[in-house]
């Protein structure tokens, strides 16, 4: 009688600790990927107005050509 559960046992517990594994090991990567870096979280942009954004994007336009080679053609 309890032959019958320990072989299953045998299989079904590594399984799931290798499951376990998998999903820590890819929960904490998906996390690390997708975090938010600290910059993000500036006061400088949050209370930043339309104005100061709009000149930080211009001031991001004004990039060498090699950064972005089509730009001539705006």
């Amino acid at each position: 009688m309890v032959l019958n559960y320990v072989v299953p046992a045998r299989k079904v517990v590594p399984a799931l600790l290798g499951s376990l594994a998998f999903a820590t090991v890819a929960s904490s990567y998906t996390t690390s990927l997708f975090a938010t870096p600290a910059s993000f979280h500036n006061k400088e942009w949050e209370n930043a107005t339309l104005d100061q954004l709009s000149a930080k994007a211009r001031q991001a336009s004004d990039l060498p050509a090699i950064v972005n080679p089509f730009r001539h053609m705006a």
